[in-house]
Parts: structure tokens; C-alpha cells; sequence
């Protein structure tokens, strides 16, 4: 049963690189934002946690072999970690979420503006 909430906020969105629905089989719920910063690593956004900013991503659902799947694609328990955070749905419902956290180096000049890796994925590559 697919009862376990992911927000996601890169690669893993349905226009990202690798999304999750079809990586994972996961149920899409929808647009979503979680309060935090992401920061561009290369070719995917590492997230932290930050009461002051916002990061646009999705809602995702999955099953217990889907986050154990999810869990080897990011490279937990080192790369990343995993929190519980409160997420609002497009609904402006607030739910409980899983939410990679990176777990290396960040620099501070790295923050994707408006906290959007898809929008900011599409102008790195006009550049």
C-alpha cells in the first residue's frame, strides 16, 4: 500500500531528470512546497532545512520497497539523509513528508532562486 509521503524537489519531479513515477512507482498527489533552500550539486539540488524560505516541489506516494529504492537512488544514509517535514499541498493542506536531505558541503552562492530547480534547470541550460 502506498501510504508513505515523499516531497520531492528535483531530479525526482515529474519533469525532472529521473521522475519518481516512473522510477519508483509512485503515486503523484501533486504541486507541493516545503519550507527550506536548495542548492544546485551539478546535475541535481541538494535541500536544507530553513524556516525563511520556500522550495517548490511535489507530493509523492509510495510504498515501503519504493522508499528503499528512493533510498538507494540518493545515496542514503551518506549523501543524503532523511527528515520529516511539514508540507502544503496545493490544496493549502499541510501533511507530514519524507524529504531528502543533503548531507555535504553547500555554498552559499550555489541557492537556486525561488527555491524552483525546474525553472532554474531550463535557464543553466540557455547558458
Amino acid at each position: 500500500m502506498k501510504n508513505i509521503n515523499v516531497f520531492v524537489y528535483g531530479t525526482l519531479l515529474s519533469e525532472g531528470a529521473n521522475p519518481a513515477e516512473r522510477m519508483v512507482d509512485a503515486e503523484v498527489v501533486g504541486p507541493a512546497s516545503a519550507p527550506g533552500l536548495i542548492y544546485d550539486q551539478g546535475w541535481y539540488p541538494g535541500y536544507k532545512a530553513d524556516s525563511d524560505n520556500v522550495v517548490l516541489g511535489e507530493l509523492i506516494r509510495i510504498d515501503e520497497e519504493g522508499l528503499e529504492r528512493l533510498d538507494a537512488y540518493e545515496g542514503y544514509p551518506s549523501l543524503y539523509k532523511r527528515l520529516e517535514i511539514p508540507v502544503m499541498t496545493e490544496d493549502y493542506e499541510t501533511v507530514p513528508a519524507l524529504v531528502y536531505v543533503y548531507n555535504g558541503n553547500i555554498h552559499e552562492e550555489d541557492v537556486v532562486p525561488r527555491g524552483d530547480w525546474i525553472a532554474y534547470a531550463k535557464e543553466k541550460e540557455k547558458d
